[in-house]
């Protein structure tokens, strides 16, 4: 991708709304994975506590009792293990969703910059054929009024001039309404591109010959199925856990405090010494009516659910590469069928040039080979845009166009100017299920 301009887009594009609500989720999901974590570490507190009876000692009436409590629940049954890996594998899933909000970002902006750039540029040269289609009218009056144009002539050069003027409202409109839907994803205001993007520039060249890879490839790397795989892991890690918590439990405690005694003789406070307690229980339920078991019954469906979306989602991913694939493919041949024909019009307007210059044609053959080089660059303009747009979403479809989560943190933060979708695709492709995509669209 050799487009300065697409390359901004993009890395504004990666930051966007949708994208820090995911960044958002995702600090949610580490933390909630640290607390899960936590859970399993000691806990001591202060307790204090009064009496409204006494109790009586040898010395005195021990009236209010403080200390510190201590409690470490032991994970005899891999409950809290299993709980504390499912969290693990759901941050790792939002950080995959993380690089799929990315993906999705810049697969839009970039969709809406090529349909820009295509009516963009599909206009200026439906301009040039209503130029030419002027200048074709205006001598085929002149050739009338000589007597050397009929009626039938006069007509069919103001049908062209017509249906040449009633192509560029539509085609300014369309142009119109991608630079708003670009604005518009960029959180920009109405208009806020319209310098940037004024200047006509081409539609760009988005090839893909290097980042097909074998699907394998792709199931280790598109955004969604690592996050499907991370939450069916979880699930099952869920199952796990819902199947432990019906087994006992271990714990074990201490409770060191101090006791104050009041003397009967006495009406001021006298501290009593340390005393401490430690204690071990183990705990189990005997009878809940069923609750655990129907827990443990639905996590199991919960995880089976998660399996059979994870394989929806595999064979819709590798589909997708293989219709991207194909679309890519025709779109390519339909461009180099375009220029073909283009070629053969240039070149039948360079031969109706020489003819006129040599005195054996009419001026008007002319300016009808040069309307119908117009037409076909118009050909070329819309045939290179599907190329593009093609190119696009099957970079999306393999997975690229993500940053990993760290990598998007820096961004944020830096706000960096240049471009994103930079650099060699297979050499950032991640090794396994937690890991993130990140890749490059690269041009000739």
């Amino acid at each position: 991708m050799a487009d300065d301009q697409l390359a901004g887009l993009l890395d504004a594009a990666g930051r966007i709304d949708d994208v820090e609500a995911a960044d958002a989720r995702l600090a949610q999901a580490r933390a909630l994975g640290r607390g899960v974590r936590l859970s399993s570490m000691p806990n001591i507190r202060v307790e204090v506590t009064g009496q409204a009876g006494a109790v009586q000692h040898s010395d005195g009436f021990a009236d209010d009792v403080s200390g510190f409590v201590f409690r470490s629940p032991l994970d005899l049954n891999g409950a809290t293990a299993a709980r504390t890996q499912a969290a693990a594998a759901r941050a790792r899933a939002s950080e995959a969703d993380l690089v799929g909000a990315r993906v999705t970002a810049r697969r839009m902006a970039a969709q809406s910059y090529v349909a820009f750039r295509s009516f963009q540029n599909q206009r200026i040269a439906a301009e040039r054929a209503l130029a030419n289609a002027d200048d074709i009218l205006q001598l085929t009056v002149s050739r009338a009024g000589a007597g050397l144009a009929n009626d039938l002539a006069m007509a069919e050069a103001t049908t062209d001039r017509d249906g040449a003027r009633a192509l560029i409202p539509g085609l300014r409109h369309a142009e119109t309404a991608a630079r708003y839907a670009l604005e518009a994803l960029l959180g920009l205001d109405r208009d806020g591109l319209l310098d940037r993007l004024s200047p006509p520039g081409p539609v760009p060249v988005i090839s893909t010959e290097r980042l097909v890879d074998a699907p394998v490839t792709v199931l280790t790397r598109r955004p969604d199925l690592l996050a499907e795989a991370e939450r069916l892991e979880a699930a099952g890690l869920d199952a796990r856990a819902a199947q432990a918590d019906r087994f006992p439990t271990l714990s074990i405690g201490a409770f060191v405090n101090f006791a104050d005694i009041s003397h009967a003789d006495q009406a001021v406070m006298v501290p009593k010494g340390l005393s401490a307690l430690v204690s071990a229980g183990l705990g189990g339920n005997i009878f809940d009516f069923g609750r655990l078991e129907q827990m443990a019954r639905a996590a199991t469906a919960a995880a089976r659910a998660e399996a059979i979306i994870y394989r929806k989602t595999a064979r819709y991913a590798l589909s997708d590469v293989d219709a991207q694939i194909d679309r890519k493919v025709r779109a390519d041949q339909a461009v180099e069928a375009a220029q073909s024909a283009l070629g053969s019009a240039r070149n039948e307007a360079q031969i109706a040039r020489g003819r006129y210059d040599s005195g054996l044609t009419s001026f008007l053959s002319v300016l009808r080979a040069e309307n119908a080089v117009a037409g076909q660059e118009r050909a070329v303009i819309s045939a290179q845009a599907e190329a593009a747009d093609a190119g696009v979403l099957l970079a999306a479809a393999l997975g690229l166009g993500g940053d990993p989560p760290e990598v998007g943190r820096r961004s944020v933060a830096a706000r960096p100017e240049s471009g994103v979708w930079s650099g060699d695709a297979a050499a950032q492709t991640p090794a396994g299920p937690s890991a993130s995509g990140a890749a490059a669209v690269t041009g000739p």
